[in-house]
């Protein structure tokens, strides 16, 4: 059995802490996230998408990640002087998203 890192849950604490719902958002869902990153730690992108999708399930933000059809405009940015993440959840419909 995998158990998250001490890092992990710290972050998972804080973000439950601090996540606000600011309007419902039905699924299927798509969700850009924007994740700014402390000095010169270096982490996959998925696996940073994965910890947060989580976190939004738990919360009740999202009703189950599975819902979630697509990342637009994800990135990471390394090498700022705190850490910080940003993300848009919108409804997934895809008769209006421009093909890309």
């Amino acid at each position: 059995m995998n158990r998250p890192s001490s890092a992990y849950e710290q972050f998972r604490q804080d973000a439950l802490k601090q996540l606000t719902l600011r309007g419902k958002v039905e699924p299927p869902y798509q969700i850009s996230y924007t994740f700014y990153m402390k000095g010169k730690m270096d982490t996959d992108l998925d696996n940073m998408i994965a910890g947060v999708n989580d976190i939004l399930q738990e919360k009740g933000i999202i009703t189950n990640d599975k819902a979630i059809m697509r990342y637009p405009n994800s990135v990471k940015i390394p090498g700022q002087s705190d850490w910080k993440t940003v993300l848009e959840i919108e409804h997934y419909a895809p008769d209006t998203i421009e093909a890309s």
